[in-house]
């Protein structure tokens, strides 16, 4: 299902129908001959798809209101499917549906009081609505959130391992690195030079010459 799908809150079932309601259709196109066992098969097929079409409709994550409308007067398309419904879908109750409205469903039904029939001499076509919801109890976290433009499902999580539930812990912060300074360059080392054993005797041995003095030679 897609991410708009998944977002959807209101529904509006308008299904396939048997027209039993509409006044100006073309009944010379519609096939008066049937008999009652053939009617009630195409009722049954009808009945059986509307249902399955609500059904898939409740089946929407974030769906909190569906209507539910038909252009028949048969029950078999009307009551019998809100009732049959509402069996299946626990989640799901009935509200009243245009309670200013005078006309009800089948008093015959549990859910009548909470539909709304038309008929012909309304000034109308025949038509049957009913306004299933959500129950508070059964609302999802993640509807809310769809709504106010946040999904829960589409948060994305920041992690390496795959794991079931998404990890809360936060990174620990790192300080930027400074920009290293280049190393001042260790200077060339320069041996001194020790004057060799030679020069040095040399040198004394020349001092000691310069030390002597000529003594006058007499006769």
């Amino acid at each position: 299902m897609s991410k708009e799908l998944r977002n959807v809150s209101y529904i509006l079932a308008d299904p396939t129908c048997s027209g039993s309601g509409m006044v100006d259709r073309l009944d010379q196109f519609v096939n008066t001959d049937e008999d009652e066992t053939q009617q009630a098969e195409r009722l049954a097929k009808l009945s059986s798809f509307q249902k399955q079409i609500v059904l898939h409709a409740m089946s929407f994550p974030s769906a909190q209101h569906i209507s539910y409308s038909t252009c028949s007067i048969h029950a078999e398309e009307d009551e019998d499917v809100v009732t049959a419904v509402l069996e299946q879908s626990p989640d799901w109750e009935l509200v009243k549906a245009l309670p200013q409205w005078h006309r009800r469903g089948l008093s015959s039904y549990a859910c009548g009081e909470s539909c709304v029939r038309v008929l012909p001499e309304d000034g109308t076509s025949g038509f049957f609505l009913a306004h299933f919801r959500r129950c508070s109890s059964s609302m999802k976290p993640s509807s809310s959130a769809s709504l106010s433009g946040a999904s829960s499902d589409t948060a994305p999580v920041t992690s390496h391992r795959h794991s079931s539930t998404p990890s809360t812990a936060k990174p620990p912060k790192v300080a930027p690195a400074k920009p290293s300074q280049p190393a001042s360059p260790t200077p060339a080392f320069k041996p001194t030079k020790r004057p060799s054993s030679s020069a040095s005797s040399s040198d004394a041995s020349a001092k000691k010459r310069r030390k002597k003095v000529r003594l006058p030679v007499t006769s």
